[in-house]
This record gives C-alpha cells, sequence and structure tokens, in this order.
C-alpha cells in the first residue's frame, strides 16, 4: 500500500532502541515525550535534550524517519493519533481459542466471532451522537479546557491562553488548533472547547463525522449469513485433500506473547526492584539477601 501512511509500533521502537544500548528511564523518557509531541518545535526541543543526554542515541533515532513514529509528524488525513499496534494485540486475543484449530475450524471459529459480533455491535444504543468512548474524551477534554481563555478574533478564530503559559490559535470553521491535536484525532482539544464553549455551540457537533452514528451504521450494516455444518455440505465428489503431516513441536504451545524484563504485567499491585541491588545483612555480599545467603545452607 505505497499510498498509505505507514507508522511503527513505538514500544517495540523502544525495545529495539533498548536492545542497541540505550536503556534506562532518562532514554525511556526522552523518547516517548518525543513520540508524544504533537508540534515539530516540541519534538525538535525533545530531541535536543535527547542529544544532551547522549549523541549515540540521538543518531540512532534520527535514523528512523520521524514520519513513522512520532505524531509530531502524522498526517492529519486519517483522523488517527495513535502509534502502537494495540489493534493487532486486540485481535490476537480475539481469535486466541481458535489459533490453534485445523484450518476448516479456525475459519469456522473466526466466521462465527465476527458474525455474532456484527450483529452485536448493530444493535448497540448510544446514549449520545457520538459513541460513549468518544464522549468521554471529550468530557475529559472539556474539564481541562476550564485552565484556558479563549479570545475571539473574527473569522471563527479565537486566541487561547492556557494556564501554562503556551498560547494557541483555534479555528472552529476548519476545525484545527495550533497544538495538532484536534487535527490528528478529529476530536475537540481541551483549546478548542474552550473555544466552543466562547462561541456558545455544542462541543459534539465538532466531534468529526467518523465518529458519529452513521459512520458507525456504515461500518456494520453487512451482516455474515448463518450456515449449517459440516454434515450439510454438498458432497463435490473429488478427492479429499489430505492434510500435511504434523509434528509436534518440543515444549507446550504459547499462547502470550513474550512479555520484557521491565514489562509491569496487568493487575500487579507491586514493582519490580529493577536497579536494586540485594544485599545479605549476614556477610554483606551482594547478589542475594539473608534468606537465600548460600553460606547459611
Amino acid at each position: 500500500m505505497p499510498n498509505a501512511e505507514h507508522r511503527h509500533c513505538v514500544r517495540h521502537l523502544h525495545n529495539n532502541f533498548k536492545l542497541a544500548g540505550h536503556t534506562g528511564a532518562a532514554f525511556k523518557q526522552r523518547l516517548w515525550a518525543a513520540a508524544k509531541a504533537t508540534t515539530i518545535p516540541v519534538f525538535e526541543a525533545e530531541m535536543e535534550q535527547m542529544l544532551g543526554q547522549s549523541q549515540a542515541a540521538f543518531k540512532w533515532l534520527q535514523e528512523r524517519p520521524a514520519a513513522h513514529w512520532s505524531r509530531s509528524h502524522f498526517s492529519t488525513v486519517p483522523k488517527c493519533d495513535i502509534f502502537l499496534n494495540n489493534l493487532c494485540e486486540c485481535f490476537n486475543a480475539a481469535i486466541l481459542e481458535a489459533r490453534d484449530k485445523p484450518i476448516v475450524t479456525l475459519l469456522e471459529r473466526i466466521r462465527t466471532y465476527l458474525m455474532l459480533r456484527m450483529a452485536r455491535l448493530r444493535e448497540t444504543v448510544w446514549p449520545h451522537e457520538v459513541g460513549p468512548r468518544i464522549f468521554g474524551i471529550v468530557e475529559k477534554n472539556s474539564i481541562e479546557s476550564g485552565h484556558c481563555i479563549a479570545s475571539y478574533a473574527g473569522g471563527g478564530k479565537y486566541q487561547v491562553n492556557s494556564m501554562l503559559g503556551a498560547m494557541f490559535v483555534v479555528d472552529l470553521e476548519r476545525h484545527t488548533c495550533t497544538c495538532r491535536k484536534w487535527d490528528l484525532s478529529g476530536i475537540p482539544c481541551p483549546h478548542a472547547l474552550a473555544s466552543i464553549a466562547k462561541s456558545e455551540h455544542s462541543p459534539l457537533d465538532f466531534v468529526h463525522a467518523l465518529y458519529k452514528r452513521p459512520a458507525y451504521d456504515r461500518a456494520y450494516e453487512g451482516y455474515i449469513s448463518p450456515m449449517p455444518s459440516q454434515a450439510y455440505w454438498r458432497k463435490t465428489g473429488h478427492v479429499p485433500i489430505k492434510p500435511p503431516v504434523y509434528r509436534i513441536q518440543p515444549g507446550r504451545p504459547k499462547l502470550s506473547r513474550n512479555r520484557e524484563a521491565d514489562e509491569i504485567s496487568k493487575g500487579a499491585t507491586k514493582l519490580k526492584g529493577y536497579v536494586i541491588v540485594m544485599t545479605c545483612r549476614n556477610y554483606g555480599q551482594e547478589g542475594h539477601n539473608f534468606a537465600g545467603c548460600p553460606q547459611l545452607g
């Protein structure tokens, strides 16, 4: 797809960044700050701080085009600002039950899952003209807009001053803001919502049409027809295709992905001691504690 915008998963980019020798919380925070930057000046400021930390780390990132991993260089056409492959992981979790089945069973499980999903989502009732998740984002941004002061400049444009001292320009007619958050996602940012409140309009009127019910209905208007079991399929008379020779691989088959060494598990209540060196209080040796001291055994 040469005309599509290609983006890289920043989490995997950070893993490769660590494998190149650039480990530590300082490098991680700077990389993610550069990835989350929505404007080029903010991105360049984060990269300059990276250069101050390590010239090698700066060069490693500079060799990867920012158009693939930083929001500051993303196109505003798709109305999508994600830079993680969570969609792939969600799909993998949905087909987890069918992944290790024979091909016909696998396809049947996926077909049934999609049939039920599309039927369920078509009947979903929305309390607002946008989806519940988008409505929650608008409500959250509305609270943050209380820290912004909008001044009308004419022609649908507003000058917005934030409590942090930054100044932005909002154009309600073109649905743009100089922070580019509204441009990227299609959901009004706090600066835009402050301007919308000043103009006494409804915030939902300025949410992009892709998040509204007509677009949702177009996505799920089709349906997958039910079908009888394999016993009722029409016989073709052809020689049945034999399955390939199956060899059982050694070890237990893996269903979940490998987690990184510094990744926090879901539902964890305690942080791992990544940088803590254990010291035995009995002999003062590092690498183990008193309970695991080999000299006490």
